[in-house]
């Protein structure tokens, strides 16, 4: 969602279709829904923390959803 380059990899353990929602379609549903764009950010700043932390548990907590929102909005031209 910020064009970084992606950060994890999903093994499947039985069959699994995959679907591709390509950069196009998402800036479609960010520009009919731009609350999503901040849910979004926020969720994956969430995560990043969790992986943080679970690295290295002593790792401060930081807000860096605002980063991550201004990278996705610049990724997809959204003002």
């Amino acid at each position: 969602f910020t064009g970084e380059p992606r950060t994890a990899n999903v093994v499947a353990l039985e069959e699994t279709e995959v679907l591709e929602i390509g950069h196009a379609s998402m800036k479609l549903v960010f520009d009919t829904n731009p609350d999503l764009v901040e849910s979004l950010s926020f969720i994956i700043s969430e995560r990043r923390q969790g992986l943080v932390r679970s690295a290295d548990a002593s790792a401060p907590e930081t807000d860096e959803s605002a980063g991550i929102l201004t990278a996705i909005k610049r990724f997809f031209g959204i003002s």
